[in-house]
């Protein structure tokens, strides 16, 4: 009996046991993808692990593929630039070395059968004759062509001095147009000067007029320019100016005179400068070399013609 009895505590307690027993709370699916996770859904979807490492390769060489496609698009595209701009910096300069070919090339014109080739590089030539005029007449249409040039600015228009009919035209030297307009320089100095010479207009403040002259002796022109700078403004201010500029005056023993030339440097060249009574430019004169004498009338188009006679006879 006393057996029985402890057989039924015994089922007793184990029945409390399980009423108190814990039960464990049921595992949630976490939300969080992982690399092993997704490998374990496709095995158990009946994907084999050699698809999986198969399809893994394939996106890899796909992602690497793709990214060596964009590097080689983006040197591509460095290299078409660069090609690209190199073509267009070419091409600027050979529209540049064109361009000034054609702007500052010494002209070989042909005026009436007459071959023109002036002393520096023009932009523009027209022709000027001296038929049947006399010394006033020649001042005054010099003095009007020299006004009624329109050239664009910088430029130089060479003013092609000729003489005779139409069927006898000639170019005028430079001693026989010194004899038209009585230049009052010494015999010495005409004859150190070639027989060519160029009116060149430069278009820049005004149309100014300058000459330049060939040289045969740079000895006898030096001395007899220098001989011949007291009377030089009188004899060339009626083709320069439209009336004749006022010169300083200074005062010496009581005797008013007016002041000469003073030496400058221009360009790394000797010059030799007239000025009016506000200090400003009239004459202007220089040997850039011993074959060349140019005469003007402002300091930038003795600069010009200086500057066009070096690359004339660069390109000589």
């Amino acid at each position: 009996m006393d057996e029985r009895s402890n057989k039924n505590n015994e089922e007793a307690s184990v029945e409390k046991k399980d009423d108190f027993e814990i039960k464990e709370a049921p595992k949630k699916e976490s939300s969080i993808r992982t690399y092993a996770g997704d490998i374990s859904n496709l095995i158990r979807k009946g994907v084999s692990l050699s698809d999986v490492a198969l399809s893994e390769q394939k996106r890899n060489l796909e992602k690497g593929s793709g990214s060596k496609l964009i590097n080689e698009r983006k040197e591509s595209q460095k290299k078409n630039k660069k090609i690209i701009v190199g073509s267009l910096v070419f091409i600027i300069l050979g529209l540049l070395v064109i361009g000034g070919s054609f702007i500052f090339k010494k002209e070989d014109k042909i005026i009436n059968n007459l071959e023109i080739i002036p002393l520096i590089s023009s932009n523009s030539s027209q022709e000027l004759s001296l038929e049947g005029l006399d010394r006033i007449e020649i001042f005054k249409k010099i003095n009007q062509n020299r006004l009624s040039v329109q050239n664009v600015l910088g430029s130089v228009t060479n003013l092609v001095i000729t003489d005779g009919s139409e069927e006898n035209k000639i170019l005028v030297s430079t001693s026989n147009f010194f004899e038209k307009i009585d230049v009052r320089a010494r015999q010495s100095f005409v004859r150190a000067l070639g027989d060519k010479f160029m009116l060149g207009i430069h278009s820049f403040d005004g149309n100014q007029g300058f000459f330049v002259f060939e040289i045969k002796s740079f000895e006898n022109a030096l001395s007899g320019i220098l001989d011949w700078e007291n009377l030089m403004l009188d004899d060339f201010w009626p083709m320069l100016y439209e009336e004749r500029p006022k010169t300083r005056v200074e005062e010496e023993g009581g005797i008013a005179r007016e002041e000469s030339f003073e030496d400058i440097i221009i360009k790394n060249k000797d010059t030799r400068v007239l000025k009016d009574i506000d200090g400003n430019f009239i004459l202007v004169y220089s040997f850039p070399d011993r074959k060349h004498l140019i005469i003007a009338t402002k300091e930038s188009t003795m600069i010009e013609a200086i500057d066009r006679l070096t690359r004339s006879r660069a390109q000589n």
